[in-house]
């Protein structure tokens, strides 16, 4: 989302292209046009509806059997007051206090730190994907690793709408 990191990126990686895209849905990619995505540290600073959002285009762009994987904070890294709020209901989230710096792409209270339990990613992100690992700790020791994979989209006709 920041126009500075990207011209920088763009003079100093040579190889790859590199699009800034908004805070929200939709990316200008095509259906379908990647088979593998990762995002680091980016679930764990939206709220609950604007990850949804961002599930839904990540299925959308996501090739039919391409990976995805992206890191999280597990319920057992939220703060005290927020404890019981990540175990009870899966999902806990506060206003960062780097939410200002972030103001300038989008809204004041965009930037969050967000945590997840296990059993709620499989809940609920399993309506986008097929949840295949969550390795706690995965990514440096202090975010979750969530492996998921689109399923293969189904076959139009008759027998599709059978089931």
């Amino acid at each position: 989302i920041d126009a500075d990191a990207i011209s920088w990126l763009r003079r100093s990686i040579q190889g790859p292209s590199f699009t800034r895209i908004n805070a929200f849905p939709p990316t200008p990619y095509a259906d379908g046009s990647f088979e593998f995505v990762y995002g680091i540290s980016v679930f764990t600073h939206l709220d609950e509806a604007t990850q949804r959002r961002w599930l839904k285009e990540l299925q959308r762009i996501t090739a039919p059997d391409g990976i995805v994987a992206v890191s999280v904070l597990g319920a057992s890294f939220a703060p005290a007051d927020l404890q019981r709020e990540a175990q009870d209901k899966g999902f806990a989230d506060v206003i960062s206090g780097q939410s200002g710096t972030f103001q300038a792409y989008s809204t004041p209270d965009y930037y969050r730190i967000t945590y997840h339990s296990g059993q709620y990613l499989v809940s609920e992100w399993s309506k986008y994907f097929t949840i295949l690992e969550i390795i706690e700790r995965g990514i440096n020791s202090h975010q979750d690793l969530v492996i998921m994979q689109r399923r293969p989209t189904a076959k139009k006709g008759w027998l599709a709408f059978w089931r």
